[in-house]
């Protein structure tokens, strides 16, 4: 029992400083014999843990329990009433069971440490919290707790650390606690207990690469920022960055970033100093076409523009200019005939280099001169030239008479009643008088005289198998040699003359004149192709048909032509109207068929057993 005679006895219990442990009670007064006494004890703990190495902004787990302890000096057990216990969440010091407020780092509430709800307990009921002080955080017990000797509860509860202490305890925040209550004699009865939390350096990396690596100062437990990243890597071709996760990045620049927009450079980043742009070489725009003007547009790029008409003018209007493309050079090809061709035969179409363009000059008036005064010689300018006989006849000139060699080798005899040797006769009037035959009536054909031999008077029929015979002339394959088929027409072509009245080298008659000269020069001489031959004989079985030459081509003779014309010269006396039946037919045959050839070195076939005709009456 409580003594009477002291309505208050004031009872501390010791300070318990539990740092994971529980602390031990120490009588604060000095005993009384047969005192009861009350020994009140509370224990600030951290029941999560080690109360150090905690950062600001940390919650931390507290707890604290209240204990009747036993009674001191052999007392009798006592009971004990908890009414009130006072949480002081920040202390500089203790002293007494005094705490003296810490006003933290910044003066002023909160203090470092305040309280943060959460609150458990085992005790008979949840205590009230009363956070209005920050200071003093007061937790009523309601009712109050009444514990016998050595028993108590404990409750729980969450603080956060705002800031370090003050400058005097940088690393340490200091608590305490302590209970009101009265103890069964009815004598106050009090306790406290203190209990620290220890603050270091926190982690100071604040994820972030970029603002450098945090540092702690260990005075003040306090983050110092870090330097920040210099992520310049002195490359002019990079963007730099930085990544909070991993630090600088250096990103290439895009293959635009030295885009001058012009095509006409190369652009290029040099990483010392930055963007290049280098003009195109003279070959970036070259085509390989000598014709066009290359060059290089800033805006577009390449154009290649062909050279204008001018590059390849030579100023001569009768040539086409041409630029080659793979050399670049000029040609200057002459205009085609046909450029200034006017359609007309009888113009000479020419070109002027000044100017470009033609002249059709009218040919001269000798163009169509056959040398034939018996003839009309025109051009007509779709056909050429024409020499028809002239209308009227000059003197001395008459109308053409002709026979194919056909006739001519098949009336030089008289087999037949009635037939004449017509032949002979006109070989006779080779001198121009028909009235004998002389040593100067012969036909100059090839190279070779060419008579009408009679061997036997008595037949009247020019011989064969003579080197000089009108016959062997006349009646030969037409299949054979070729000046063999041209002294042929030529005989033929002489004969016509005579009877005619131009003569035997035809000079006088007009459509024979020109081409038996050409031919007959031709067959003598030794220098004529094959296809000269050919075309004489063509020409001169033309004229022997009675038909006309125009332009190079044969033409039929109309109906008024020398083959349709009687065989009479007045003038010559000669008149075979009508001829009569052909007198040599069988003669002609032999003839034909005879290796007697009156041309040739050997007067005889070139091509066969080298035999030669019987005689030749004019060597």
């Amino acid at each position: 029992m409580c003594r009477n005679d002291r309505k208050y006895l004031r009872m501390l219990g010791c300070l318990g400083l539990a740092i994971g442990v529980w602390g031990a009670g120490v009588a604060l007064s000095t005993p009384a014999l047969a005192q009861t006494i009350c020994n009140s004890q509370i224990v600030v703990n951290f029941p999560n843990g080690d109360n150090l190495n905690r950062v600001v902004g940390q919650t931390v787990r507290m707890s604290l329990t209240i204990t009747n302890g036993p009674s001191q000096d052999a007392g009798a057990p006592d009971d004990q009433t908890f009414n009130l216990v006072h949480f002081f969440p920040s202390c500089v010091s203790v002293a007494g069971g005094v705490c003296t407020a810490d006003p933290g780092a910044t003066p002023g509430a909160p203090p470092p440490v305040q309280y943060a709800g959460n609150l458990s307990s085992n005790c008979p009921a949840d205590p009230v919290p009363n956070a209005a002080d920050p200071f003093d955080v007061q937790f009523s017990l309601a009712p109050p707790y009444t514990f016998a000797n050595s028993v108590g509860c404990s409750f729980s509860f969450d603080v956060t650390i705002m800031e370090v202490g003050s400058n005097g305890t940088p690393a340490n925040i200091a608590q305490l606690a302590s209970t009101d209550g009265v103890c069964g004699s009815s004598l106050t009865s009090s306790a406290v207990g203190t209990a620290a939390i220890t603050l270091t350096c926190p982690v100071c990396d604040d994820g972030n690469s970029c603002n450098g690596p945090e540092t702690c100062d260990a005075a003040t437990a306090t983050c110092v920022p870090g330097t920040p990243l210099n992520c310049n890597d002195s490359n002019a071709c990079t963007d730099d960055s930085c990544n909070p996760a991993s630090g600088c990045v250096n990103t290439p620049k895009p293959p635009t970033f030295c885009n001058d927009s012009n095509a006409c450079t190369d652009d290029a980043c040099v990483p010392a100093t930055g963007c290049v742009n280098t003009p195109k070489p003279p070959s970036f725009c070259d085509d390989s076409n000598g014709c066009t003007d290359d060059a290089c547009v800033p805006a577009s790029g390449c154009v290649n523009t062909p050279k204008p008409p001018s590059f390849c003018d030579d100023s001569n209007g009768c040539t086409d200019d041409a630029c080659i493309p793979a050399t670049g050079g000029c040609s200057h090809a002459p205009k085609p005939p046909s450029f200034c061709d006017d359609s007309d035969v009888c113009t000479d179409d020419a070109c002027i280099p000044a100017t470009g363009g033609c002249s059709n000059t009218p040919k001269p008036p000798d163009f169509c001169d056959d040398g034939d005064q018996c003839t009309e010689d025109v051009c007509d300018p779709q056909d050429g030239c024409t020499n028809e006989p002239a209308d009227p006849l000059p003197a001395g000139c008459g109308d053409a008479i002709c026979r194919t060699p056909g006739f001519w080798g098949t009336h030089a005899g008289v087999e037949k009643d009635r037939s004449q040797n017509i032949t002979e006769q006109v070989i006779d009037c080779a001198d121009g008088n028909c009235a004998n035959h002389t040593a100067n009536d012969f036909l100059f054909i090839c190279g070779e005289k060419i008579d009408s031999p009679d061997s036997n008077p008595a037949d009247g029929t020019t011989d064969w198998n003579d080197a000089a015979s009108s016959t062997e002339a006349m009646c030969v394959s037409v299949k054979g040699f070729s000046k063999a088929m041209l002294a042929r027409q030529l005989t033929a072509a002489a004969l016509n003359c005579i009877i005619s009245g131009g003569g035997a080298d035809c000079a006088g008659t007009g459509i024979y004149s020109a081409v038996f000269a050409e031919c007959n020069s031709r067959c003598s001489g030794g220098t004529a192709t094959k296809n000269e031959l050919t075309q004489c004989i063509g020409a001169l079985d033309c004229l022997n048909n009675g038909k006309n030459i125009t332009n190079g081509t044969c033409t039929d003779g109309g109906t008024n032509n020398c083959h349709t014309r009687a065989l009479v010269n007045e003038t010559l006396g000669l008149d075979f109207d009508p001829p009569g039946p052909a007198g040599s037919s069988d003669a002609c045959n032999v003839a034909n068929g005879t290796i007697c050839v009156v041309v040739g070195p050997t007067e005889g076939p070139p091509y066969g057993d080298g035999l030669h005709c019987g005689t030749d009456s004019l060597p």
